[in-house]
């Protein structure tokens, strides 16, 4: 199997050159992160209630969801006044 690699000038690779992105702008709110995880594991739960036919793991499935929901939103609404408010 031969495999070929394709090499690109000197001054095509000096014009790819990315800045690194600064802390500030990698950071996500926290709330996002920890509201997301806490939907996905909602819809596990809801779904091992839904194989196994355990109405209150369903339940707690879909409560797990909407928290995660809403704290994902609140976390959106804080990483977007952080936004309006950036420096540019």
């Amino acid at each position: 199997m031969c495999t070929r690699q394709r090499i690109m000038p000197q001054e095509r690779l000096n014009s790819l050159h990315v800045e690194p992105a600064t802390e500030e702008e990698v950071m996500v709110d926290k709330n996002r992160v920890d509201g997301s995880a806490k939907n996905i594991g909602g819809k596990v739960k809801e779904g091992i209630g839904n194989v196994t036919g355990d109405s209150k793991m369903q339940t707690e499935g879909k409560a797990d969801q909407a928290e995660g929901k809403i704290q994902n939103t609140i976390g959106g609404i804080k990483d977007s006044v952080k936004d309006a408010f950036k420096k540019d």
